[in-house]
């Protein structure tokens, strides 16, 4: 098999059964250590429901997002300027973030928003300071490509994806493969995501993982201070610091 991240040979780590159907093959990039599946030809029935029944962390998920967001835009963009969230689902993030006063957009191509309909975006466009994508990069099926087309619009790509663990687990070891719905397709390394960053011509950086499953990552045109950066990913600092300045 080859990379679906770059292009390089990976070998096959073993099967899974997705949405209780679909045996799949999973394969590890000897190069990158990207895990991903064989071509995922059962996305169809996977997105049939746009946020899957297994999602119930979705608003303490929204919830710590927008904290942090508000944070790392202040610390590091200005609060001035077009945003747009990547995957915005229901519109939950983009309604929380014009409340605050930033100028959000999203975009999805599967689901409708709920909570901010006047915000939902047919197409990318050009020109904003930030690009989110919260819980997406798993869910691509040509990374490269989609990271690259991310890039074209933005000078910072701010998002969340859970690392692969070491040694590779296997599928009844780590929830995050998602073998129920079926609906994550490509695990990273932080090898792979500095590759990818490489490949953008951009700075790479990663905050540790949280106990709330999230860990966050920063591909910016511009050198970023990683201290920095971790402690704006801090969930309790930074519902402290907005508290006082926000009270929402």
């Amino acid at each position: 098999m080859k990379c679906r991240l770059c292009g390089k040979a990976a070998h096959k780590i073993f099967s899974g059964i997705l949405i209780s159907k679909y045996e799949v093959e999973y394969a590890e990039c000897d190069h990158c250590g990207f895990v991903g599946t064989e071509n995922p030809y059962w996305l169809d029935e996977a997105y049939s429901k746009p946020i899957n029944d297994l999602d119930t962390g979705i608003l303490i998920r929204n919830t710590i997002v927008k904290e942090v967001t508000t944070a790392l835009i202040r610390v590091f963009c200005g609060k001035k300027g077009k945003f747009l969230d990547y995957g915005s689902g229901y519109g939950i993030f983009v309604r929380l973030m014009n409340d605050r006063g930033f100028d959000f957009s999203g975009y999805d191509q599967y689901a409708k928003h709920l909570f901010s309909i006047d915000k939902q975006v047919a197409d990318l466009g050009l020109g904003y300071k930030l690009i989110t994508a919260f819980e997406v990069a798993e869910h691509f099926v040509d990374p490269i490509e989609k990271f690259q087309s991310l890039a074209q619009s933005t000078e910072n790509i701010f998002f969340t994806t859970q690392l692969v663990p070491s040694p590779t687990p296997k599928p009844v070891d780590w929830w995050y493969y998602g073998l129920e719905h079926g609906q994550h397709i490509s695990f990273y390394s932080t090898r792979s995501l500095a590759l990818v960053s490489k490949r953008l011509g951009m700075n790479y950086v990663s905050a540790p993982s949280n106990k709330y499953n999230l860990t966050f990552h920063l591909f910016s045109r511009k050198k970023v201070n990683k201290l920095m950066f971790d402690l704006v990913c801090n969930y309790n600092f930074t519902r402290f610091i907005n508290f006082r300045r926000f009270r929402t």
